[in-house]
């Protein structure tokens, strides 16, 4: 049999956190669109646009954080 793994609730923690983000990234970026079709009567150009740039920039962020950890994890294991 194999090894079973835990999930740490550091780990659970920061994955929520993360996948919270990404939502929140994404919804504001489509509400943002659908606003301005609203205001400049344009559905539903600004909705996709919108969604669009808010996945962009929620993948963005993703990357940043996974950057940041690899970094922090590469430098805990240089000290040990």
């Amino acid at each position: 049999m194999g090894k079973t793994h835990f999930i740490s609730r550091k780990d659970l923690a920061i994955s929520t956190a993360l996948g919270a983000e990404f939502a929140l990234i994404m919804c504001l970026g489509t509400f943002c669109g659908l606003w301005l079709d609203k205001k400049l009567n344009t559905f539903p150009w600004f909705l996709l646009v919108g969604a669009g740039l808010g996945f962009v920039f929620a993948l963005y962020v993703l990357v940043m954080h996974a950057k940041a950890a690899t970094r922090a994890k590469v430098k805990t294991e240089n000290k040990q």
